[in-house]
């Protein structure tokens, strides 16, 4: 799988309790300096097990 920049990421928490838990997580993953990001709390995901949903933005270089 290719890894190509990422612009920016939508993070939908189904209970906002998990937010320090994920933000935790993903600053291991993207560190101090990572893209652009919006963290939105809603009522449910798609399935009911989901309680995160990550959306990611990349950019494929030319």
């Amino acid at each position: 799988m290719a890894r190509w920049p990422i612009s920016s990421t939508s993070i939908f928490v189904t209970d906002m309790a998990y937010y320090p838990a994920m933000n935790g997580e993903y600053n291991k993953w993207f560190g101090p300096d990572g893209p652009a990001r919006t963290t939105v709390g809603v009522s449910q995901l798609p399935h009911p097990d989901m309680v995160i949903e990550l959306k990611v933005v990349a950019r494929r270089p030319d």
